[in-house]
């Protein structure tokens, strides 16, 4: 049975959201607790599973990146086959996210990548060790990616994107930047005091590195990642390919995607389809009423899509 959210911890979720590293006695005074209460209600969060990690939204364009999505169908795999391409993912560098499912795709992996040559490497470890198994398969690197608040569990109509996106600036980033920014994504709640200890910076210059790091978007955000499942979410990845697609329809097309609270990933890129985005809802029901919303809004837009109902991660950031 889903759990049950009172308005105390949708509020706190929200400032979670926000910024997961603003300390319990921040979160207090806007939500109108004490420190004590706010770090038992976390607790309790964490300890049912519904917040399952922290993490940090690093600009990954920034720092000379692409997110590269390998997807694959596959056939005659044994669990024990299965299990062991799960593994063999995991141990290949720059994983950033891994997870199955049903529809369009059933297996995507998605990779940090520089370049094409990065890309083919990948690719051909993969088809060397597995290439007997795999019915179909795609590569697709995102030019856009755009992320929203977690706004289906709680009260936010705040529709303010987070956009990873831009030129590589690398060379603007000292060695310490650079430390500091893979210590948080590594332990996005770290004390302060500690990244010190690991840069050998005082905690004063690590504090203001940190903020001239978000100040010049290197760093977007500080997140939590909530267990949907838990709260009766289903997780589906839609891929829509449009018609007479140009700058000015697609935009329109995302104003609307923007607008929904269910919309958690936007996601624009080079392949055979123009946008993905991913959904957060109910039921089947409710994706099916709210892609017929879309369409009826922008008539003639959508000339097909398909979908991918997501029913396990095993990896993410």
């Amino acid at each position: 049975m889903p759990i049950k959210l009172d308005v105390k911890d949708k509020k706190i979720l929200h400032q979670l959201d926000i910024n997961c590293r603003q300390s319990n006695s921040q979160i207090g005074r806007k939500v109108g607790l004490s420190k004590g209460v706010v770090n038992y209600r976390i607790k309790e969060l964490e300890r049912k599973g519904l917040i399952q990690s922290y993490y940090t939204i690093v600009n990954i364009a920034k720092l000379g990146y692409t997110y590269t999505r390998f997807y694959f169908n596959f056939h005659s795999l044994t669990k024990e086959k299965y299990n062991e391409i799960i593994l063999f993912f995991k141990k290949i560098p720059n994983l950033n996210w891994l997870g199955d499912g049903e529809g369009e795709w059933e297996f995507a992996a998605v990779f940090l990548t520089r370049n094409v040559l990065e890309i083919n490497e990948i690719y051909e470890k993969i088809i060397e060790r597995y290439s007997e198994y795999i019915v179909d398969k795609e590569i697709s690197p995102a030019t856009r990616v755009t992320l929203f608040y977690q706004r289906y569990a709680y009260i936010n109509n705040d529709t303010t994107p987070t956009i990873l996106a831009g030129s590589d600036k690398s060379d603007m980033l000292s060695e310490k930047d650079m430390l500091i920014i893979k210590t948080l994504q590594e332990n996005t709640k770290i004390r302060i005091q500690e990244i010190s200890k690991r840069v050998g910076l005082t905690p004063k210059m690590v504090t203001a590195k940190i903020n001239k790091l978000v100040k010049n978007k290197f760093i977007l955000g500080f997140r939590f990642q909530l267990n949907h499942i838990l709260l009766g979410f289903d997780y589906y990845h839609i891929y829509f390919r449009l018609q007479n697609i140009n700058d000015k329809i697609k935009k329109s097309f995302i104003e609307l995607l923007t607008s929904i609270k269910n919309v958690f990933y936007i996601t624009e890129s080079y392949g055979k389809y123009d946008v993905e985005c991913e959904f957060i809802v109910k039921s089947q029901n409710e994706l099916y009423d709210i892609i017929n919303d879309i369409k009826y809004k922008l008539p003639g837009l959508i000339r097909t899509y398909k979908s991918a109902l997501i029913y396990k991660v095993y990896r993410a950031f």
